[in-house]
């Protein structure tokens, strides 16, 4: 008899999924802080797997009106930075659709 194994997606969902609603809390101020349109920059620090992605991922839903860049640092810490960086951002601007509201 041969074993299943089921593969859990590592994609962050957009739906926080824990019980204290922490992620939709923080996700709004957040969203508020860019509504202000004061900020610079906003960082998002946390260990491995705790949800930084799917905090960006509920940010991003509720702002539609806004174009989100994601930049996969560990997934090209091999690479050279600036050139992946470069062609990240490039590939993103190119698959922009023209049409956005």
């Amino acid at each position: 008899m041969s074993k299943k194994y089921n593969f859990i997606d590592n994609k962050p969902l957009g739906k926080d999924l824990f019980e204290g609603k922490s992620q939709e809390r923080t996700s709004n101020v957040v969203t508020n802080i860019i509504k202000e349109n004061t900020f610079q920059v906003i960082g998002i620090d946390g260990g491995w797997g705790v949800g930084k992605s799917n905090l960006v991922k509920i940010v991003e839903d509720k702002l539609n009106d806004h174009i989100f860049f994601i930049y996969d640092v560990w997934g090209h810490q091999e690479d050279e930075q600036r050139r992946s960086l470069l062609i990240a951002v490039s590939y993103t601007h190119l698959t922009l659709p023209t049409n956005r509201e």
